[in-house]
């Protein structure tokens, strides 16, 4: 019975984690993507689809391979992009810690003022 209640304390735990708000509209005219605000800090920026790049998405990714994240072990790699730092999170998650300027799941977008 105990162990049910870890669980699914943890499962709550993941899930408040990686929560983001999806606002349409917003501030950005994102191009190729959608504007995702940041709960914690209610930073905006957009989420790029695949293939597109640049604060607004309105650029062609060029970039030669994705970032490859193993299966339990996800921060092995280092997926985070721009100096970020991976750490992971219970239920085999990761998360990136963005350097100043950048924001993204993977620091991938530029934040300009």
């Amino acid at each position: 019975m105990f162990s049910k209640v870890i669980c699914c304390f943890i499962f709550v735990l993941c899930s408040i984690s990686i929560v983001r708000i999806n606002a349409q509209p917003c501030g950005l005219p994102c191009v190729n993507g959608n504007c995702i605000v940041e709960t914690d800090t209610l930073i905006q920026f957009c989420n790029c689809s695949t293939g597109f790049t640049g604060d607004l998405c309105d650029m062609r990714d060029t970039t030669p391979t994705a970032p490859t994240i193993i299966l339990g072990v996800p921060c092995s790699t280092n997926p985070c992009r721009n100096g970020g730092l991976c750490f992971t999170v219970p239920c085999g998650g990761f998360r990136c810690l963005c350097a100043p300027g950048y924001v993204g799941i993977l620091c991938e977008n530029q934040y300009t003022k």
